[in-house]
């Protein structure tokens, strides 16, 4: 009877509600309100499960329950109809909005000495304090919630504050004492066979053992709390089990199975009109955009993202995903566009006070500002990052940005400056044994004694950093969000080529040099199919490779982790990066002798100048053009010898000769009458062209070409 009257009661206006309050008893209002709460308990609503129509209704229930109290003038059922209000919106996406009714009614409680309730309604207060970024009031509400619950020996209620214990310390970064918190939830939930409850706290270990990269124990977790949640009709919850999910494959580095586990999320949650979870899933397939240099992609969802999160309140995530659509910009090369972003970023942390992030965004401004030529911009937001990173104790990130100190004190010609700041990178880097950043940190050393003419010295530095690719960082991302403007990896062994040209033995430094051009070549092609890597599989099954994608899939967790990370990587998780490269490259050297082409793309591999000799016919040249520094060379290999050719011509005028090439062969594919009425001109034009990219290309190497058969290798532009 109770059900119908409320049913009848939500579709009536505010007089006459005001009237039936007064006409209602207390007590009958406290079995209106017993039955309010019999609704909303129905729809198993949790803290931070997506907006559905079911919170949607239990909030236009518990707004009716706050209408009715209001006009009563009863303390106490005031208080119980905004912690009605509290507990519906904390489950609706309205964390802000919640924050002061949790406030209204323990006053109440409290005031009542109902410590019993007050206990209760602490637990969803600290789940919203955590939702909406006050993890030092919500750890001292929970405190306070854990004496009251200890007192009433309340185990379910101690299940869930341990609950939201965890969530708290897992927004702090501090997995291992989240997953303690999580572990004595599930203990306490199985003991009571409280099968709602326990779904929940699968999703929640979960999340902790991805973090801690323990992923296939994360997935099994996952696993069972959609089991769970499917049998117990919970939804909502569900779908979080499943958007977690989707984001254990981004951390291991499985973008396309991700990508597409997002899309159909989003489309879930938007039906559902969970603001929160479209958001999310906006801000996690912008963060794999950029990963993949599509940032037009990224520009358009982390924009959306910041909207919807500003929408909810949470600043956090706000400014986060404000962050990726700046770094989006930036990879447009729209820099005005990308600074102001930053900024509105920016000022949301110095709201939120977080210290850490406004070091990251001066440092990523100040790479902005390199990249504009404007030093003395980018040297004064470098400083203000370095004094950050030092009273903040973060080593990786003092060493990223004494990078960018020298790169513009190379800018602005400071060459004894330049390379204190650089030498200064390099030992942090190797003092606290940064492996992440030993490649950035060697090769900023290499250009600037290359710039001063120590090419000896500029080799010896390159090569330690053409060390640090061959040893199975293949997916290593050094640049954080793709922001910073480290050399390219090519580069390096380009350098290396050109240096060994420069400087070595005649007789040795063709075969040497054309190792290194191969290299860069190798891993080029590998940088450019590192993302599908994950989908290549060897032709026979060996027996090393799970043990090979597992590997590659806990460093693909480290590696996302530190883009952008609220703290460091540890000590330890310096020393576990290391040691689980290391592996992975041994078993690669190991794999390689069964799968050669499987390793081929999984880390640097070349024929030498000997083998591809061999290959050769008796009566066959091949030339293979390679582009250095701005300039194209070619390798002349016979079946007897091979010589270097150097620099036949620069870049830019190939691609000036190109264009002009393209222009007049396109001509060609106008309408025939036009063609007949120019073809002399248009003839002459192009022979025009084709004459002097001989000229600049082949020419110079034609007297020494004997043989009736070529084969020509193209390289970049030339393709």
């Amino acid at each position: 009877m109770k059900s119908n009257e409320l049913g009848n009661l939500l579709l009536k206006d505010e007089e006459y509600l005001r009237a039936y309050a007064g006409s209602s008893t207390t007590a009958q209002l406290s079995e209106m309100f017993d039955t309010m709460w019999s609704r909303i308990r129905a729809a198993n609503l949790t803290s931070g499960q997506p907006r559905g129509s079911e919170s949607v209704e239990s909030a236009s229930i518990a707004r009716l329950a706050v209408t009715l109290a209001t006009s009563k003038m009863d303390p106490l059922l005031d208080a119980e109809a905004h912690r009605m209000m509290a507990y519906t919106l904390n489950a609706n996406e309205q964390y802000e909005d919640s924050i002061d009714h949790y406030r209204y009614a323990l006053q109440g409680f409290d005031a009542a000495k109902k410590f019993d309730t007050a206990a209760r309604t602490r637990l969803g207060f600290i789940a919203a304090l955590q939702m909406t970024g006050r993890y030092t009031e919500a750890v001292e509400v929970a405190e306070h919630a854990r004496r009251l619950l200890l007192a009433n020996a309340d185990m379910q209620g101690l299940a869930r504050l341990y609950t939201n214990l965890g969530n708290v310390y897992y927004r702090l970064d501090d997995y291992a004492r989240s997953f303690q918190y999580h572990e004595q939830a599930r203990a306490i939930l199985q003991r009571q066979k409280d099968k709602r409850a326990l779904a929940q706290c699968f999703v929640n270990t979960g999340n902790c053992l991805s973090s801690l990269d323990r992923f296939e124990e994360s997935d099994r977790s996952y696993r069972k709390a959609e089991r769970l949640s499917k049998e117990m009709g919970m939804s909502d919850l569900r779908a979080q089990a499943q958007y977690n999910r989707a984001y254990l494959f981004f951390q291991r580095g499985r973008f396309s199975d991700a990508l597409r586990a997002f899309g159909t999320l989003r489309i879930q949650f938007e039906r559902q009109q969970s603001i929160r979870y479209c958001a999310q899933c906006d801000m996690n397939m912008a963060e794999i955009y950029l990963q993949l240099n599509l940032a037009a992609d990224a520009a358009l969802l982390a924009g959306r993202a910041s909207e919807s999160f500003g929408k909810l309140g949470m600043r956090y995530e706000r400014a986060k995903a404000m962050a990726l659509g700046g770094v989006a910009s930036t990879q447009r090369l729209e820099f005005k566009s990308a600074l102001s972003i930053l900024e509105q970023s920016q000022s949301i942390f110095e709201e939120e006070q977080n210290h850490y992030w406004l070091a990251l965004l001066d440092l990523y401004r100040a790479e902005i500002f390199l990249a504009m030529h404007r030093f003395p911009e980018a040297r004064a937001l470098a400083n203000e990052a370095l004094q950050k990173f030092t009273l903040l104790d973060s080593a990786s990130r003092r060493v990223v940005t004494l990078i960018l100190l020298a790169r513009v004190a190379m800018g602005l010609n400071e060459q004894t400056e330049a390379r204190v700041k650089a030498e200064k990178a390099l030992e942090l880097a190797r003092e606290h044994k940064i492996q992440l950043l030993m490649f950035p940190s060697l090769v900023i050393n290499a250009e600037i004694v290359e710039n001063a003419g120590d090419l000896g010295k500029a080799g010896d530095f390159y090569e330690q950093a053409a060390a640090e690719l061959e040893i199975g960082r293949t997916a290593l991302r050094h640049d954080d969000l793709k922001v910073a403007f480290f050399k390219g990896k090519p580069a390096v062994y380009e350098a290396l080529a050109r240096i060994v040209l420069d400087t070595g033995d005649p007789d040795e430094s063709v075969e040497r040099a054309y190792n290194w051009c191969e290299r860069a070549k190798s891993r080029s092609l590998i940088d450019l199919l590192s993302h599908h890597v994950p989908r290549i599989r060897p032709h026979a099954r060996d027996p090393l490779l799970p043990q090979v994608e597992k590997l590659r899939e806990e460093l693909n967790g480290y590696y996302v982790r530190s883009w952008p990370a609220l703290r460091q990587p540890s000590a330890i998780e310096r020393h576990t990066i290391e040691l689980k490269e290391r592996e992975l490259a041994r078993m690669l050297r190991e794999m390689s002798y069964r799968n050669p082409e499987y390793v081929s793309l999984q880390k640097v591999s070349t024929a030498s100048l000997e083998q591809v000799r061999q290959c050769l016919k008796t009566d066959m040249t091949l030339v293979e053009y390679f582009t250095v520094a701005g300039e194209v060379m070619a390798f002349v290999i016979g079946p007897r010898q091979a010589g270097a050719f150097r620099p036949l011509c620069s870049v830019e005028r190939v691609q000036h000769l190109e264009q002009g090439l393209r222009f007049h062969l396109e001509r060609f594919l106008i309408e025939p009458g036009h063609l007949r009425a120019h073809e002399q001109v248009l003839t002459i034009s192009t022979m025009r062209y084709l004459s002097e990219l001989y000229a600049a290309l082949f020419a110079p190497l034609r007297e020494i070409i004997q043989t009736p058969q070529l084969v020509v290798v193209p390289h970049g532009i030339l393709h």
